[in-house]
């Protein structure tokens, strides 16, 4: 599953586009908040079929140049190994991942013509060369070589993006995201597992569960948070300050005073870091300073209440 704070990303989106046509009811949100949860589990496993792909094109490229009619040493000496990594052939042979190919339904979007770019990219890499000259490879020399690819190769392709964009919401948000994602699991691979590469948007309850009731939350408290925040902005109109500022201080607030297992702090540290990326230059001094007065101001009068051991003065 996603990381918290991209969950939270997905719920920003949300609000935003509630903010900006004002027709969506809360049904249609969390519809909508399905929908992003769920291009995103299509991009995880997409680009696992992509890496098959590639290590498949290793054997129909090598059989290309070997068969030429003047075929240069270099042609018949390409070392293709990748084409038996033994990660890429539990994948193939994964009843589990198949079946999730199978219900997404994505096994057409890969285009062959990106898998043959990808792996000529791929080809006179240094990594690619002394992964393929090595004898007697280990696990981790087969998860370093595809973390290689997709970290190098995939996640800076931008022809690939290019032919993605299509087909997925904010990819610009979610490319570079599941790419990383990908290189974790990739690196706590275990043949002795049997959860390796399983992505779902129903996998982990509580996360799931903290995303919906954040959305629902927000969305509800909204009146309430503006009341809250419309004080403290002396100087500004609420008008004029980003639609997205407002949009991140009330999801912080409403998180402050609504989940009482997450630490101030930890809520303040996600919405600050996430004005840095998704808002204006000055929206994280500007977020960061009204949270902080607001926040004081709702321990005092007893708004705030955190839960569990190491939080109780948070």
């Amino acid at each position: 599953m996603l990381s918290r704070r991209h969950l939270r990303i997905k719920v920003m989106q949300v609000l935003y586009t509630q903010e900006l046509e004002h027709t969506l009811s809360l049904n249609a949100q969390n519809k909508y908040l399905e929908n992003l949860l769920s291009k995103s589990e299509e991009l995880y496993y997409l680009i696992l079929i992509y890496l098959i792909e590639i290590t498949q094109y290793s054997i129909e490229y090598k059989d290309k140049k070997s068969a030429k009619l003047l075929a240069t040493f270099e042609d018949k000496a390409i070392n293709i190994s990748i084409s038996d990594n033994p990660i890429i052939n539990h994948l193939r042979s994964s009843k589990e991942f198949q079946s999730h190919i199978k219900r997404l339904k994505i096994q057409d979007m890969v285009s062959d013509i990106e898998v043959k770019n990808l792996f000529e990219s791929i080809l006179k890499r240094e990594k690619y060369i002394q992964y393929c000259t090595k004898e007697d490879k280990t696990l981790d020399d087969h998860k370093e070589v595809l973390i290689h690819i997709i970290k190098k190769i995939i996640d800076n392709s931008e022809d690939l993006f290019m032919h993605l964009d299509a087909d997925f919401l904010n990819l610009s948000d979610d490319f570079h995201t599941i790419n990383f994602l990908l290189q974790k699991d990739i690196d706590k691979f275990d043949f002795a597992h049997t959860n390796n590469f399983i992505f779902s948007v129903e996998g982990d309850k509580d996360d799931l569960n903290f995303c919906k009731e954040l959305l629902e939350l927000t969305f509800i408290h909204d009146k309430k948070m503006l009341d809250i925040i419309s004080p403290k902005l002396k100087g500004w109109e609420i008008d004029r300050i980003a639609i997205m500022d407002i949009i991140i201080l009330k999801m912080a607030l409403t998180e402050m005073m609504y989940f009482p297992f997450i630490p101030v702090k930890v809520s303040m540290n996600e919405y600050i870091d996430i004005a840095k990326s998704y808002s204006t230059p000055k929206s994280k001094d500007f977020i960061n300073g009204i949270l902080d007065k607001i926040m004081h101001e709702l321990k005092q009068e007893g708004h705030i209440v955190k839960k569990g051991r190491g939080l109780m003065e948070q």
